[in-house]
């Protein structure tokens, strides 16, 4: 590669592991960076994988790197909003963190790319992982926001702001050093009015648990465990799906014994209400629930390397698969229905064979590749959310490093048409 090399450190061994397990060692493969390396530059990493019973494996692993100019260093977020201002438009909620600072919440105008809002959500050396829109919390005529923020050296922190005044209207600190907090889920779990989160988490060897908050208040509602899972691919929460109390909460992925599952419990007591196994869906990526009802969940995963296929949870059938010209998935949102069939439609961001960012909308269950568009002067860490136009077409908006600022872009669905384009200062 013309700008990256592996230096000092190129292996690393570790004791003995059953199928299924998973390590971790954050000490190894030092790579150094050429100084003109562009920014969104991916190298390929050729590793060879041994072991006592086993291989050579040989594997090939994309790393995508910034330039010299001053991108966030692992922490951006995105969320779609309503009209937070008032001017008819829809807003969004951006965090972001850059080498060197502390991470900041900017509330995005979606029709002008100027300011509503905007403030520090934590000291520096913490980094936002996931963003949530809640709802009313603290009276405000736009729904609050909620956003994760974990350190190397504090407590994982999740922060519920005003979007409109920016004020920090609520903090929960999250203890425990072997969990790493990683999504958020918001719904019914409690018996207040105001609306309830709940953040789910995961230790090294695996195992799972979500701890749920009245949003207005920051007190404890419940924790819930789901097992040992070697992957997750979501955390999602699921109006009434076991009755018609608190939410259900799921965590889907795969589970220690290698197969595909959904483990849903209980939002208000923790109690487990389904173990849903998907053995067809080999790579799980998201698990998509189209309002209340088990007959609307709906597993989404990989197979074949890059054909999404969409499965329903429950009567395990087959509802569509579809090519979709994608290496690597970075993130999946689901926006509304773009009208080819009676579902929502996925926004996927990910990286095409040319190491591109690249966005795809697609309907799982027509099967169905609606839109594609390519951002080669996108770099990474980038994100992309759920929007709509001021008349309420389906929209998406992507964010990412691009000439020494940020690139702000909304998009029409259906079509991929750009409705905007905006730089925001670093």
């Amino acid at each position: 590669d013309p700008y990256v090399s592996v230096k000092w450190n190129s292996t690393a061994s570790f004791g003995s592991m059953l199928a299924g397990d998973t390590v971790a060692n954050w000490d190894d493969w030092d790579l150094m960076i050429s100084d003109d390396a562009p920014a969104g530059h991916t190298a390929v990493l050729s590793m060879v994988v041994d072991s006592d019973n086993g291989g050579a494996w040989h594997l090939k692993v994309r790393v995508t790197i910034g330039g010299i100019q001053p991108i966030p260093a692992e922490g951006t977020t995105l969320s779609g909003l309503p009209d937070v201002n008032g001017n008819g438009s829809p807003d969004l909620a951006l965090s972001t963190v850059t080498t060197g600072s502390a991470p900041r919440l900017t509330i995005v105008d979606g029709a002008t790319g100027e300011t509503i809002s905007e403030g520090r959500l934590a000291p520096e050396g913490y980094s936002p992982v996931v963003s949530a829109v809640v709802g009313d919390v603290g009276g405000s005529p736009a729904p609050e926001v909620a956003i994760l923020l974990t350190s190397d050296r504090s407590a994982t922190l999740v922060r519920i702001i005003d979007p409109l005044t920016g004020e920090r209207l609520g903090t929960k600190r999250l203890g425990g050093a072997r969990y790493e907090w990683f999504d958020i889920a918001v719904g019914d779990f409690g018996d207040a009015a105001s609306p309830d989160i709940a953040v789910a988490g995961r230790t090294f060897d695996g195992y799972v648990r979500s701890l749920s908050f009245d949003a207005g208040t920051m007190k404890r509602i419940q924790a819930s465990r789901f097992g040992r899972m070697t992957t997750v691919a979501d955390f999602v929460a699921i109006p009434h799906y076991g009755g018609p109390e608190a939410d259900e909460l799921a965590v889907y992925g795969t589970r220690s014994n290698g197969r595909t599952a959904a483990v849903v419990k209980d939002g208000g007591s923790g109690k487990r209400v389904e173990l849903v196994l998907v053995p067809e869906v080999a790579k799980p990526q998201a698990l998509i629930t189209f309002g209340a009802g088990r007959s609307e969940m709906v597993a989404v995963g990989l197979e074949n390397g890059a054909d999404l296929v969409a499965i329903d949870a429950q009567s395990r059938e087959r509802l569509g698969s579809v090519g979709i010209g994608l290496t690597e998935i970075i993130d999946i949102v689901v926006i509304d229905d773009t009208g080819r069939s009676d579902s929502h439609d996925l926004a996927l961001l990910g990286v095409d064979s040319e190491g591109s960012l690249i966005t795809v909308i697609v309907d799982p269950i027509a099967g169905v590749v609606i839109d594609s568009s390519t951002y080669p002067r996108f770099g990474r860490p980038a994100a992309i959310a759920a929007t709509s136009g001021s008349d309420e077409t389906p929209a998406f908006a992507l964010i990412g490093p691009s000439d020494r600022s940020l690139k702000l872009t909304i998009r029409i669905a259906a079509t991929g048409t750009p409705m905007a384009t905006f730089n925001l200062a670093l």
